[in-house]
């Protein structure tokens, strides 16, 4: 049992913004057209109000109209674990709003997503202003192999930002021609120039120390300079190239 619970607005928020299918269908592909069985299986199986199928699930349902009280209790199943997992992982105190925020996002994304996302690291610092920017991040997702920007996941980021500020707003669904809002995924976070300046400086500076050694300690401090210019150059990559 969940020590936190959605709140009905924020319930409304969730399930305004995934959609409900009451068919399995492929979230790799676009739209949320029925899957057939045995087909190819580009993204993952859903259904539901974003329900991810496990191998009895899909076994089961598989080509048929999946029930409301089926919907109804995979959805209760779903919300608990996000629930759980902010109650958890988040440190700090939050506002029903915040909390609704939050697990609409562990909803969306997944636990680990979360646990591991700067977002967490920000609330748990409570920088709770810069929140927004992180939640902002989260609008692609992956469609025929290619990650892309979708509407749906655009509109639920700005949501998420204006319930976070404001425990009144009440989100208007996403009236695009899908019916189900997929996984979201970060947007890589630019390198700033004073990171890029930082790293030539360094660079240019291990050079010298190079050029400029006449014994061992001056070759050893380029080489020092050198290696943690490429450290830093594999940390800044590796964040662009895999944030969360």
């Amino acid at each position: 049992m969940a020590f936190i619970e959605l709140t009905p607005r924020g319930e409304r928020f969730t399930r305004g913004h995934e959609g409900t299918v009451y068919h399995i269908y492929d979230d790799g592909v676009k739209g949320a057209k029925m899957w057939k069985p045995n087909s190819r299986v580009v993204g993952r199986l859903t259904a539901g109000i974003g329900h991810l199928l496990n191998s009895a699930e899909i076994k089961q349902w598989a080509g048929k109209k999946i029930p409301e009280s089926v919907v109804a209790r995979w959805f209760d199943e779903d919300t608990d674990e996000a629930e759980k997992a902010v109650y958890n992982l988040v440190k700090v105190a939050l506002k029903p709003n915040q909390r609704d925020v939050l697990i609409d996002f562990v909803f969306n994304v997944g636990v680990g997503n979360f646990q591991t996302s700067t977002l967490l690291k920000r609330v748990n610092a409570a920088r709770y202003d810069e929140v927004p920017e992180q939640l902002l991040r989260w609008t692609k997702a992956t469609i025929n192999g290619k990650k892309v920007d979708l509407p749906g996941l655009i509109k639920r980021a700005n949501d998420r930002v204006a319930y976070w500020n404001s425990p009144n707003f009440e989100a208007v669904p996403f009236d695009g021609t899908d019916n189900a809002t997929n996984i979201a995924e970060p947007t890589p976070k630019e390198t700033s120039p004073f990171e890029w300046a930082s790293l030539a400086t360094g660079a240019l500076a291990g050079l010298s120390g190079f050029s400029g050694a006449t014994g061992f300690l001056g070759v050893a401090f380029g080489a020092a300079l050198l290696v943690a210019v490429g450290v830093g150059a594999f940390i800044v990559i590796r964040r662009n190239l895999s944030p969360k």
